[in-house]
């Protein structure tokens, strides 16, 4: 799951986990996405399954 977090934030997963520096301008992601994210790390991974899909094909309509 980590290295999903990482691809969707387009980070690596050292940095995303605080064993690396950010390079460049990296931004942090806001306390709300953490908080969203939180909460889907609680969730069956049937479930995470489901709303990762949801959430890749969200952002791949966004990007269009």
């Amino acid at each position: 799951m980590t290295v999903r977090f990482a691809l969707a934030l387009e980070v690596t997963t050292d940095e995303l986990l605080g064993l690396k520096p950010a390079k460049g301008n990296v931004t942090k992601p806001s306390g709300k996405i953490f908080r969203r994210l939180k909460k889907i790390e609680g969730l069956p991974p049937s479930q995470q399954k489901f709303i990762f899909k949801t959430i890749d094909s969200l952002i791949k309509a966004a990007e269009k």
